[in-house]
């Protein structure tokens, strides 16, 4: 796949997905197809996030590669926490359907800023169709399952890394619900509880 497109197309479903939030929340929707939607929101960031950090090459020098994508990684860390920051003091003053609306309207703002950026593919040109390209990566799904299972430290590995983010999801689900049912606080606070986490 074309990795400007990626870049383009990914922020715009957010955007779309995002102002689907935000029409859930106005309409008080709690359900499980609601709960599908933010999971998507989030979820695609990963995607995005990979294809950013493998067009970094195209504009870094091979020699400062290291450091950028430390900085980029470093500062994707800060800004993040300073989302959740802002994120949360909106949802405070201007609630929980205003501030998913900013955040669909700042995602559609991300594919604009995309289309300015001279990305190639760096690869020929694809041109089998999306089924087989589905069915390759299921093969390779399966043939680095077979890998994991004949190598026991790399079965270990990634087996203490998933453990590990299990157990952070659990307590943030944990201490978030205390928070919303027990102490009774507003989504600001659960909001920067999970910033320090």
């Amino acid at each position: 796949w074309e990795r400007k497109t990626i870049l383009q197309v990914v922020p715009l479903l957010r955007a779309l997905l995002a102002a689907t939030i935000a029409l859930g929340i106005g309409r008080n929707a709690q359900g499980f197809l609601f709960y599908v939607v933010v999971l998507l929101v989030l979820s695609a960031n990963r995607f995005f996030l990979a294809t950013m950090s493998a067009v970094l090459p195209q504009f870094v020098p091979e020699d400062d590669l290291l450091v950028a994508n430390s900085v980029a990684s470093t500062g994707g860390s800060v800004v993040n926490v300073a989302g959740l920051g802002i994120g949360s003091a909106l949802a405070e003053i201007v609630g929980g359907t205003q501030t998913a609306g900013f955040a669909a309207i700042a995602f559609a703002g991300t594919a604009v800023l995309a289309r300015g950026l001279r990305v190639h593919r760096g690869l020929p040109k694809n041109s089998k169709p999306l089924a087989q390209d589905i069915r390759d990566v299921i093969a390779e799904m399966v043939d680095g399952v077979a890998q994991l299972r004949s190598s026991a430290k790399a079965t270990f590995a990634l087996t203490a890394v998933s453990v590990n983010q299990l157990l952070i999801g659990a307590m943030t689900g944990v201490v978030a619900t205390y928070f919303i049912s027990t102490l009774k606080l507003g989504v600001g606070a659960v909001t920067a509880m999970l910033g320090v986490i």
